[in-house]
């Protein structure tokens, strides 16, 4: 993800109230994009949400899809 990429879904995060509201995300995605905003790796996302880094990768991909994200 790029540094604008990245600073772009940060803006939006942070410019919510204290319960964000996507209704184009769910609870499990806004988490995802939570972790991705903070740096993550999908190794590290994957232990946090028992999941396998190729499962992370293949979310993270499709939330990129989500918000235009040509650059990674």
């Amino acid at each position: 993800m790029t540094d604008r990429s990245a600073q772009v879904i940060q803006q939006y995060i942070s410019n919510r109230t204290e319960r964000i509201e996507a209704p184009f995300l769910n609870d499990f995605q806004m988490s995802l994009l939570k972790a991705i905003c903070k740096g993550l790796s999908s190794t590290e996302i994957g232990k946090i949400f028992n999941k396998s880094p190729r499962t992370i990768e293949e979310h993270r991909n499709n939330l990129y899809k989500k918000f235009g994200v040509r650059t990674k």
